[in-house]
């Protein structure tokens, strides 16, 4: 059958006896484009584990809606087949980043000295997703077993070098500060910012597991003036002395980070020219699209004239990244036309988008390269004067961003509000699926962002980071109204 639910109840009755289902079907099944499926014959592998699927299952790890399933099946399996995959996917170029991750949430399930040696040698990486994906393992491994001494060791030669790489950011981060055509390299700075030190104080403590460390890690996100001290004093008495003189600075609010980290690590990039270089090069393809997009608005053509494009995935140049006439700038000076022409080209680009977005309070705190997903989702819409955009009583299966011109919200035949560029309509209904609570009406030419909920959904569903933010952003509003009506 093509009909998953078909599919899912068909599996469910034959999960105890799993061999009724072909090995060909089995492998069906753990690709299918429903994540119920894939639920349904990860589930089969519980009293029948096979080898030949190992590869699979652990792919299934990607995946948050299939993550639970994959982990309870892979428990099943020798650990030490287990470790012996996943060593091959942390390491493989072609192993996506969301795969890695998956991985690292669960290898503390299949701990030995030998996955604690394979964790520590690849904190080296440049993703700091991958480095917090790292040291969670490593902490949870910790708090079941102490690392033996010669793991910690090398755990610690790594800190120097995350902490060079805060004050690195520090230093971009001053130097940029006031261009405002580097509003999404200065987000993901704070993005890195945001966690780099909780990378630091796990790795810092794993000689003394059971330390509360996501509890000095909120004191620190809190920047409470009464808190911090108390982190700075866990660093004093943790930390190895010289892993201390790399730290405190960097959690310190009272310090100097840019002439610290200038006397600490005299090689930093003191041109923000060679940090932008560096970006480029660097395989994490989000900081490579935004150090090219701000050479492009900034007009840098001396940084523009050193960069190895051969080098430059391909990726960069077919996502619609760029604007059309970035493209056609790229393309005439660079790049030999290996942009693809486009008939219709999109009037904004993914990073217009994701920039524009990040205006919106709703989006405002998620970073720019999980911000982007949405953006890719977003679909233009131009407005005549007087376009209903939705209806009272319509169903709501989408919210809308305006870009330009301005929006008339009517209830009971009355203007409630008019909404200009920077806001968005309909977000309630798009989360909660109730009716349209009001008509949405163009008083001029307008153009909007349409993100649809279905799309939306699927998203939050496989990226936890926008299922965060969105639920920080409406506790805050409920905070609100709860202060208006205590006021009241």
């Amino acid at each position: 059958s093509d009909d998953p639910t078909i599919l899912c109840n068909t599996i469910g009755f034959l999960k105890q006896s799993g061999h009724w289902i072909s090995t060909e079907n089995k492998k069906r099944f753990l690709v299918h484009e429903s994540h119920e499926v894939r639920n349904q014959i990860l589930a089969v592998f519980k009293d029948s584990p096979d080898s030949d699927f190992l590869v699979s299952i652990i792919q299934n790890l990607a995946n948050a809606s299939t993550f639970d399933s994959a982990e309870f099946a892979l428990k099943q399996y020798d650990p030490s087949l287990v470790r012996d995959r996943f060593h091959h996917f942390l390491f493989a170029e072609n192993s996506s980043l969301q795969l890695k991750l998956g991985i690292l949430k669960t290898a503390h399930e299949f701990s030995s000295s030998d996955m604690a040696e394979l964790l520590s040698s690849g904190l080296n990486n440049s993703d700091l997703l991958i480095l917090n994906g790292i040291s969670n393992a490593l902490v949870k491994m910790s708090n079941n077993k102490d690392l033996k001494t010669n793991i910690l060791n090398k755990i610690e030669n790594h800190i120097e070098a995350i902490s060079k790489r805060a004050f690195q950011l520090y230093l971009l981060r001053d130097q940029l500060k006031n261009d405002s055509q580097a509003l999404l390299i200065q987000d993901h700075i704070e993005s890195d910012l945001n966690k780099v030190i909780p990378i630091l104080l796990k790795l810092g403590t794993l000689k003394k597991p059971g330390i509360p460390i996501e509890t000095y890690i909120r004191y620190v996100i809190s920047n409470d003036p009464v808190l911090l001290p108390i982190v700075l004093e866990l660093v004093d008495s943790t930390f190895s002395p010289e892993n201390r003189k790399w730290t405190l600075p960097l959690i310190d609010p009272d310090a100097d980070r840019i002439k610290t980290g200038q006397e600490l690590f005299p090689d930093l990039f003191q041109n923000p020219n060679d940090m932008l270089e560096y970006w480029i090069k660097n395989p994490h393809l989000w900081k490579t699209s935004i150090a090219l997009h701000y050479l492009l608005n900034s007009e840098n053509t001396a940084v523009l004239k050193n960069i190895k494009w051969d080098e430059i995935p391909n990726f960069i140049f077919t996502r619609n990244l760029f604007n059309e006439t970035e493209q056609n700038y790229l393309n005439r000076n660079f790049l030999n036309d290996k942009f693809p022409i486009q008939e219709n080209p999109p009037m904004y680009s993914i990073l217009e988008k994701t920039i524009i977005l990040k205006s919106v309070d709703l989006f405002h705190k998620i970073p720019g390269d999980v911000l982007t997903r949405i953006a890719q989702i977003a679909e233009e819409m131009r407005c005549e004067q007087n376009h209903v955009i939705f209806k009272e009583g319509d169903h709501g299966d989408s919210m809308f961003v305006i870009i330009s011109g301005k929006v008339d919200v009517i209830q009971n035949d009355h203007s409630i509000t008019q909404l200009e560029r920077g806001t968005c309509i309909g977000e309630m209904a798009l989360l909660d699926h109730e009716s349209r609570s009001a008509d949405a009406i163009t008083l001029e030419e307008s153009v909007l962002l349409k993100i649809d909920q279905e799309g939306f959904f699927q998203l939050m569903a496989s990226n936890p980071e926008i299922m965060k933010q969105i639920i920080k952003i409406l506790t805050r509003r409920v905070r609100a109204m709860n202060k208006k009506l205590t006021s009241a």
